[in-house]
């Protein structure tokens, strides 16, 4: 949607990457709500609204993961259990 790049071969992938830089950009999009926020807004929402989170949540979380994990790795790593 914000494409977004990250090492994950597909939706169900269990541990992947994501650069720092990207979800800060995430962020930034999301944030000040820009043109590019503007485009996918609609389908941003929805799924927001299917793991019943709102915004300020989704840039909590967001922020958890840029500002707490490694600042040492450039690379932030994800994994789902």
């Amino acid at each position: 949607m914000f494409d977004v790049r990250n090492s994950a071969e597909d939706i169900y992938t269990d541990d992947f990457e994501i650069e720092r830089s990207e979800l800060q950009r995430l962020q930034r999009h999301i944030s000040g709500r820009d043109d590019t926020f503007r485009q996918h807004a609609e389908a941003f929402h929805a799924e927001l609204e299917k793991i019943g989170m709102d915004t300020d949540g989704f840039i909590a979380v967001l922020d958890n993961l840029i500002n707490d994990s490694d600042q040492s790795d450039a690379f932030i790593h994800v994994s789902w259990f």
